[in-house]
């Protein structure tokens, strides 16, 4: 490669990665005492944190302090049914726990580590399953699952590293898989419910360091990743291009919900040191109108 040509490819690496960065000035929500992830609001406004390495899942009401609503072991990604009860991705299976806090039942326990959950609008949920072993997940063996209404789990996808965070589009063709270890995320087309066929690269983030993670839409359809690796997050368009960065401030960005008045308000869990230490919630005000945590994808099976 001459030195002109490596000059031009650092140039345009720096625009990618930099030159989209949008100033906005995150602030620090709450203070947790660990990891936090698999951030969701409820219908009354209160948000529901994962304190992945704390055992705990944390309850957010207004200015109180935040307060553990519910244990499980390594609770990660989290969902809220149309019921009000829900559904929480932990070690050992997918939790049902009534809006009361009280468990209902636990599914899913052949996934020895689900990690973030997706619904549909028809009653499933597609879940993450990074490989227990590092060499498994460096070999590709790591898996999606699909839940359905009825509680059975099937693979519908493998082949994957690291699948990490998952979100179907508001039209409910199409699922959203980040890749952590390969930078990438790809979109399987859903021809049914739990039923998915084309896969494609959706975008490859450009930075050495980016690990996607938790993700959502806002109303426009631009995703919002939460890139574990770079500490900000990435907005792309419809297409996969990049159109901006936010930095939230955390060395480890984890999972992202819009929420707050007219939903334009970001919320970014993770941690603003090492994972092993305590954990924190900022806010981005965007001023963008977001989707909500609560909004169900268009069903397929009544099209």
């Amino acid at each position: 490669m001459s030195p002109h040509f490596a000059r031009l490819s650092s140039a345009v690496l720096a625009l990618q990665t930099a030159g989209f960065l949008v100033q906005v000035v995150p602030h620090v929500i709450t203070n947790l005492d660990g990891y936090s992830e698999g951030i969701v609001f409820d219908a009354g406004g209160d948000g529901y944190v994962s304190a992945l390495h704390r055992d705990a899942v944390y309850r957010l009401h207004g200015n109180e302090r935040p307060a553990v609503w519910f244990r499980a072991k390594q609770p990660n990604g989290h969902k809220i049914l149309a019921d009000g009860s829900h559904l929480i991705a932990a070690r050992g299976g997918i939790y049902r726990v009534g809006h009361d806090a009280r468990l209902i039942k636990i599914v899913g326990q052949q996934i020895a580590t689900p990690n973030d959950l997706a619904l549909d609008g028809d009653g499933g949920v597609y879940i993450s399953g990074p490989a227990e072993l590092p060499k498994d997940q460096q070999a590709g063996r790591s898996k999606v699952y699909y839940l359905d209404s009825s509680g059975a789990v099937r693979q519908v996808a493998d082949g994957f590293r690291f699948p990490n965070g998952l979100i179907v589009r508001a039209d409910g063709r199409a699922l959203l898989v980040s890749d952590t270890d390969t930078r990438r995320i790809y979109e399987l087309q859903i021809t049914a419910p739990g039923t998915v066929t084309t896969r494609r690269v959706f975008s490859e983030l450009a930075d050495k360091k980016a690990g996607p993670d938790g993700m959502t839409f806002d109303q426009e359809g631009h995703l919002y990743i939460a890139d574990y690796g770079t500490g900000d997050v990435v907005v792309l368009n419809a297409g996969g291009g990049l159109l901006r960065r936010y930095a939230t401030g955390l060395r480890h960005p984890s999972n992202v919900a819009f929420g707050g008045r007219e939903l334009g308000e970001l919320f970014v869990t993770g941690s603003p040191n090492e994972e092993e230490g305590p954990g924190q919630v900022v806010m981005l005000p965007l001023g963008v109108r977001g989707r909500s945590s609560l909004a169900m994808p268009a069903s397929l099976a009544r099209r």
